[in-house]
Protein backbone atom coordinates (compact mmCIF):
# COMPACT_ATOMS: atom_id res chain seq x y z
CA UNK A 1 0.00 0.00 0.00
CA UNK A 2 1.25 3.50 -0.74
CA UNK A 3 1.56 6.24 1.85
CA UNK A 4 -1.42 7.98 0.23
CA UNK A 5 -3.70 5.08 1.04
CA UNK A 6 -2.48 4.55 4.60
CA UNK A 7 -3.63 7.77 6.21
CA UNK A 8 -6.08 7.10 9.02
CA UNK A 9 -8.36 9.89 10.15
CA UNK A 10 -10.41 10.29 13.28
CA UNK A 11 -12.63 13.29 13.82
CA UNK A 12 -13.72 14.49 17.23
CA UNK A 13 -15.82 17.39 18.43
CA UNK A 14 -15.31 19.07 21.77
CA UNK A 15 -17.09 21.78 23.70
CA UNK A 16 -15.43 23.41 26.70
CA UNK A 17 -12.72 20.73 26.79
CA UNK A 18 -15.11 17.78 27.17
CA UNK A 19 -14.87 15.11 24.48
CA UNK A 20 -18.30 14.71 22.95
CA UNK A 21 -18.02 12.54 19.84
CA UNK A 22 -15.66 10.62 17.65
CA UNK A 23 -15.66 8.92 14.31
CA UNK A 24 -12.84 6.58 13.42
CA UNK A 25 -12.19 5.51 9.87
CA UNK A 26 -10.37 2.32 9.02
CA UNK A 27 -7.25 2.72 6.90
CA UNK A 28 -8.41 3.77 3.49
CA UNK A 29 -8.05 1.31 0.68
CA UNK A 30 -8.92 4.10 -1.72
CA UNK A 31 -7.52 7.61 -1.71
CA UNK A 32 -10.97 9.17 -1.27
CA UNK A 33 -13.54 7.85 1.22
CA UNK A 34 -16.74 8.73 3.10
CA UNK A 35 -17.61 7.66 6.64
CA UNK A 36 -20.73 8.15 8.76
CA UNK A 37 -21.13 8.61 12.50
CA UNK A 38 -24.01 7.74 14.81
CA UNK A 39 -26.57 10.54 14.88
CA UNK A 40 -27.75 12.09 18.11
CA UNK A 41 -24.87 10.91 20.31
CA UNK A 42 -23.88 14.54 20.96
CA UNK A 43 -26.04 17.56 21.72
CA UNK A 44 -26.06 20.68 19.60
CA UNK A 45 -24.23 21.36 16.37
CA UNK A 46 -21.11 19.46 17.32
CA UNK A 47 -22.67 16.10 16.48
CA UNK A 48 -20.59 14.75 13.59
CA UNK A 49 -22.81 13.20 10.92
CA UNK A 50 -20.29 12.31 8.22
CA UNK A 51 -16.63 12.64 7.30
CA UNK A 52 -15.18 12.87 3.78
CA UNK A 53 -11.44 12.31 3.31
CA UNK A 54 -9.66 13.18 0.06
CA UNK A 55 -6.10 11.93 -0.02
CA UNK A 56 -5.56 12.14 -3.79
CA UNK A 57 -3.56 15.30 -4.42
CA UNK A 58 -1.02 17.73 -3.06
CA UNK A 59 -3.45 18.60 -0.24
CA UNK A 60 -5.03 16.12 2.18
CA UNK A 61 -8.54 17.42 2.84
CA UNK A 62 -11.09 16.36 5.43
CA UNK A 63 -14.67 17.63 5.48
CA UNK A 64 -16.88 16.97 8.52
CA UNK A 65 -20.67 17.41 8.33
CA UNK A 66 -22.60 18.37 11.44
CA UNK A 67 -26.12 19.22 12.57
CA UNK A 68 -26.96 22.88 13.18
CA UNK A 69 -23.57 24.59 13.61
CA UNK A 70 -24.04 28.07 15.02
CA UNK A 71 -21.99 31.15 15.75
CA UNK A 72 -22.56 34.31 17.77
CA UNK A 73 -22.19 35.78 21.25
CA UNK A 74 -24.81 33.52 22.87
CA UNK A 75 -23.52 30.26 21.37
CA UNK A 76 -21.31 27.96 23.42
CA UNK A 77 -18.17 27.57 21.34
CA UNK A 78 -16.03 24.51 20.97
CA UNK A 79 -13.69 22.92 18.50
CA UNK A 80 -13.53 20.19 15.93
CA UNK A 81 -10.33 18.16 15.51
CA UNK A 82 -9.04 15.73 12.92
CA UNK A 83 -6.40 13.20 13.98
CA UNK A 84 -4.09 11.94 11.24
CA UNK A 85 -2.17 8.68 11.45
CA UNK A 86 0.72 8.43 8.98
CA UNK A 87 2.80 5.59 10.49
CA UNK A 88 1.13 2.19 10.17
CA UNK A 89 3.22 0.26 12.70
CA UNK A 90 2.85 2.86 15.48
CA UNK A 91 -0.32 2.86 17.58
CA UNK A 92 -2.40 6.02 17.35
CA UNK A 93 -2.18 9.17 15.23
CA UNK A 94 0.85 11.40 14.76
CA UNK A 95 -0.96 14.73 14.18
CA UNK A 96 -4.02 16.63 15.42
CA UNK A 97 -5.52 19.41 13.30
CA UNK A 98 -8.05 21.45 15.32
CA UNK A 99 -10.02 24.64 14.89
CA UNK A 100 -12.73 26.68 16.61
CA UNK A 101 -16.47 26.43 15.90
CA UNK A 102 -18.94 29.03 17.15
CA UNK A 103 -16.35 31.76 17.75
CA UNK A 104 -13.25 33.30 16.19
CA UNK A 105 -9.95 31.74 17.15
CA UNK A 106 -6.83 30.06 15.91
CA UNK A 107 -6.56 26.69 14.23
CA UNK A 108 -3.40 24.63 14.44
CA UNK A 109 -1.65 21.34 13.83
CA UNK A 110 0.29 19.67 16.63
CA UNK A 111 2.18 16.40 16.89
CA UNK A 112 0.52 13.86 19.18
CA UNK A 113 1.53 10.73 21.06
CA UNK A 114 -1.09 8.52 22.70
CA UNK A 115 -3.75 10.99 21.42
CA UNK A 116 -2.19 13.85 23.45
CA UNK A 117 -0.36 16.95 22.12
CA UNK A 118 3.43 16.92 22.19
CA UNK A 119 5.24 20.23 21.77
CA UNK A 120 4.07 23.46 20.20
CA UNK A 121 1.86 23.92 17.17
CA UNK A 122 3.61 23.45 13.83
CA UNK A 123 4.17 26.81 12.15
CA UNK A 124 3.91 26.75 8.37
CA UNK A 125 1.68 28.06 5.59
CA UNK A 126 0.43 24.70 4.27
CA UNK A 127 -2.77 24.47 6.28
CA UNK A 128 -6.35 25.70 5.82
CA UNK A 129 -9.41 25.62 8.03
CA UNK A 130 -12.94 26.92 7.45
CA UNK A 131 -16.45 26.61 8.88
CA UNK A 132 -19.58 26.99 6.73
CA UNK A 133 -22.45 27.59 9.15
CA UNK A 134 -25.10 27.55 6.39
CA UNK A 135 -24.08 24.07 5.21
CA UNK A 136 -22.95 22.78 8.64
CA UNK A 137 -19.54 21.83 7.28
CA UNK A 138 -16.03 22.14 8.71
CA UNK A 139 -13.13 21.78 6.26
CA UNK A 140 -9.52 20.96 7.05
CA UNK A 141 -6.69 20.92 4.51
CA UNK A 142 -2.98 20.28 4.96
CA UNK A 143 -0.22 19.85 2.41
CA UNK A 144 1.24 16.40 2.08
CA UNK A 145 4.70 17.94 2.47
CA UNK A 146 4.07 18.69 6.17
CA UNK A 147 3.03 15.14 6.98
Amino acid sequence: MTRKSRILVAAAATATSVALAGSVAAPASAAESNFTDARGDVRGGFDIRAVHVDNTGKWITVKTRHRNLRTGPTVQGGSVAVYIDTVRNRKGPEFRFAGPVGFDGDYNIVRVRHWRPVGDALAFRGQRFSVNYKRDVVRFAVTRKLL
